[in-house]
């Protein structure tokens, strides 16, 4: 059974390996330093209010996790929750968790938010039937960043 609950400061090491996990192995485009993923979990502790972290757990052991970012959409009609980041550890994989997750993001944000949206690697297909299967379609757009530093 799937539960999940915001960050914890006990949760740093498995989030980070997690993470690691995360950017090199097909979720991510490249690789990205450690201490992106401490500064991300240290500003969650402290009350980001832009964004939320969360640990997924089965049966009561720390099986993934999912951070959540929000932006406003003219084009959607208000407020956006960005799945940034959802993982299942591989052990925990196959128990439908990252369905049941989504399902329970859902009822957690209720009526804060217009939608949810999401990115996906086109080399990820298990995540890509999983998303297309809880309801998520493709934008036809491609995404340009600037980083400033």
């Amino acid at each position: 059974m799937l539960k999940f609950r915001r960050f914890q400061s006990d949760d740093k090491e498995i989030y980070l390996a997690y993470s690691k996990d995360f950017y090199e192995n097909g979720a991510a485009l490249h690789s990205i330093p450690q201490s992106h993923m401490e500064n991300t979990f240290d500003s969650l502790l402290n009350g980001n209010p832009h964004a939320d972290g969360f640990m997924l757990l089965s049966d009561g052991e720390r099986a993934g996790y999912c951070l959540v970012s929000f932006l406003w959409s003219t084009e959607a009609g208000g407020l956006l929750a960005l799945i940034d980041e959802l993982y299942v550890s591989p052990a925990f994989r196959g128990l439908k968790l990252g369905g049941s997750f989504l399902e329970q993001l859902e009822q957690y944000y209720g009526n804060r938010i217009v939608g949810l949206r999401l990115e996906v690697c086109d080399t990820n297909q298990g995540a890509i039937r999983l998303y297309q299967k809880h309801g998520y379609d493709f934008l036809n757009y491609r995404q340009m960043i600037k980083l400033l530093k």
